[in-house]
């Protein structure tokens, strides 16, 4: 994706678009206005976006400002001619699969999980914002934050990141005691309680294997975290090896891309890379790739007996 001409988003990001982004920033919350102006004026210089390793994770994870660090509405915007795949429920049907939460396993394969079960048991209002919000806060939970965490993300208050800091004040409009009863929601509560059996084992083992047969050691993990008091190690580590896993479902896209990478001239190419999913360019003359991308991504789910499917748009 690094070797991608910076000419490959030209005709995704317009000054048509861009003025669009910048009005919808405009109504956001001061902390969101400036986190979203800083990515769009990255992405005004080159909107190709960077990506790098990092350590502590298996993600490709971008480098700096840019299309992947936008909310979904404004990113959307230029994503409206691109091909966006994504897998559905990933987290969920990940975690589900290694603990075996039966709950969630019994949803995904049933009606699937949709966001307004999450918004309705809370009484909020079945909106774009709030399904986000309820979004991130089962992401949140499935990359192994913990309740206060999970609750922050609701309210969009986290104290232990300092009070004077108005970056980690950005209210939501949802209450504390409302926020707090997404612990009890039935997936969410067994989730947190297998979670919970899983971090112990985590901290009895010393460690866990990724989706690659690698050891994270919690000790190398609990040694890269010294500087992050708030954080949990065993945490830390039951998300890299939650990411690991939703990185091998990726792995047939990633053969894909690969394989046409190595073309003079690519049917297929990613522009945004999206850790469960990517957005995607196909030359209008290379027609049935999507199909093929979809087919070769479900099987390969089926054959790891995780519960998802890639979807595809």
């Amino acid at each position: 994706m690094n070797a991608l001409p910076h000419t490959a988003l030209r005709g995704s990001v317009t000054a048509e678009k861009m003025g669009e982004a910048f009005a919808l920033a405009s109504e956001m919350d001061d902390v969101r206005q400036r986190q979203t102006v800083a990515h769009l004026e990255a992405i005004g210089v080159t909107p190709k976006q960077g990506y790098q390793t990092v350590a502590n994770s298996t993600r490709i994870y971008p480098d700096g400002p840019g299309l992947n660090g936008l909310a979904r509405e404004p990113r959307d915007l230029f994503f409206a001619d691109l091909h966006k795949v994504d897998w559905a429920k990933a987290q969920f049907a990940v975690n589900a699969t290694l603990y075996d939460i039966g709950p969630v396993l019994d949803a995904l394969r049933g009606d699937g999980i949709q966001w307004r079960r999450f918004t309705a048991w809370l009484g909020l209002p079945d909106t774009d914002e709030n399904d986000s919000l309820v979004k991130r806060a089962v992401y949140a939970l499935n990359y192994c934050a913990g309740d206060a965490e999970i609750v922050a993300t609701l309210t969009g208050f986290r104290p232990w990141l300092g009070k004077d800091t108005a970056a980690r004040y950005s209210p939501t409009g949802i209450d504390r005691e409302t926020a707090e009863r997404i612990l009890d929601e039935p997936l969410v509560k067994a989730t947190r309680e297998a979670m919970q059996a899983a971090r112990a084992k985590v901290e009895r083992d010393g460690g866990s294997r990724d989706a690659f047969g690698d050891w994270i050691s919690l000790a190398d993990v609990t040694a890269s975290l010294a500087s992050q008091t708030h954080k949990n190690p065993a945490n830390s580590v039951l998300a890299q090896v939650a990411q690991s896993w939703e990185l091998e479902l990726q792995r047939p896209l990633i053969e894909i891309l690969e394989t046409e990478a190595a073309k003079a001239r690519p049917d297929v190419s990613c522009v945004c890379w999206l850790w469960d999913g990517a957005a995607l360019t196909i030359r209008r003359d290379a027609p049935g790739h999507l199909a093929r991308i979809k087919r070769a991504c479900d099987a390969h789910a089926r054959r790891l007996g995780i519960p998802t499917a890639l979807e595809v748009g």
